[in-house]
This record gives structure tokens, C-alpha cells and sequence, in this order.
């Protein structure tokens, strides 16, 4: 993909809106959750479940 090396947000755009609009902010678990780094650690790996059917190593 092209963009699969690209620079990641330190903080979901999101909820950054969502704390400016409404105040707060991001706790210690927000911010760890969060983490750029923490995304790189999770690799590409899909949620169980969400193969489409015919596509498993068996050729189904």
C-alpha cells in the first residue's frame, strides 16, 4: 500500500474535536491506548471472524 509507512497522529483526531468541543481531555489510559507506538506493536493482523468466506488457507 502507499501510504502503509505513513507517520501516525500522536492522539485520535476524533477525540481531540470531541475535547474541544465538549472539554476534557485524554487520561493516562487514553494516551496509552492511544500510542503510536502501541499501533505499530499490533502489526496487521484481522480480528477472528472477519475472513471473507472462499478466502481461508483451505481455498473453501
Amino acid at each position: 500500500m502507499i501510504n502503509e509507512n505513513a507517520p501516525l497522529p500522536a492522539l485520535n483526531p476524533f477525540k481531540e474535536l470531541y475535547w474541544k468541543q465538549f472539554g476534557g481531555g485524554p487520561t493516562p489510559a487514553d494516551l496509552e491506548a492511544m500510542s503510536p507506538d502501541r499501533a505499530k506493536d499490533l502489526g496487521s493482523t484481522k480480528a477472528p471472524g472477519t475472513q471473507k468466506p472462499g478466502k481461508g488457507p483451505a481455498g473453501g
